[in-house]
């Protein structure tokens, strides 16, 4: 049967289908997710002890870092963040204010050409810790990440 298909229409078989695509959503942005976060900076490894805003630029031989999202159920369709990773950390130093804009990513912060000559300096790199010293551990509860330096 087979062969006498193939003597009929040769071995070449055309399959074709009406296929349509309506984009309701009409727009290019298909999600939008808004989270806040904190950052705390502690004392020791205990994470227990804030150092003072005026100990900031006091900082001895370690600092310990805590971030974390603030909003873990990010929307009221169930949508959560789930898995908090740290996966890069830039540090820089700078004799003026070095505020970030969320705006103006590529000028503002680390970013900035207002930073001291001698940085940025990449610690964490894709997840891996670069700089000497540097610790990262990721907290179990998924909304926490801790790294010290």
């Amino acid at each position: 049967e087979c062969t006498d298909y193939i003597a009929t229409y040769t071995d070449i078989v055309t399959l074709s289908a009406g296929l349509t695509f309506d984009d309701y959503i009409c727009s290019d942005d298909l999600f939008e997710i808004q989270y806040n976060s904190s950052m705390v900076i502690y004392e020791d490894d205990t994470f227990t002890s804030e150092m003072a805003d005026d100990s900031i630029s006091l900082i001895g031989d370690r600092i310990h870092v805590e971030v974390s999202v603030n909003n873990f159920n990010v929307d009221s369709n169930g949508y959560a963040v789930l898995d908090a990773k740290l996966l890069n950390v830039w540090l820089c130093s700078s004799a003026s204010d070095l505020s970030l804009n969320q705006n103006d990513l590529t000028n503002s912060g680390c970013l900035s050409s207002n930073i001291d000559p001698d940085g940025p300096y990449r610690i964490i790199i894709n997840g891996e810790t670069v700089g000497e010293g540097t610790k990262s551990v990721n907290d179990t509860s998924n909304n926490m990440v801790r790294f010290s330096f």
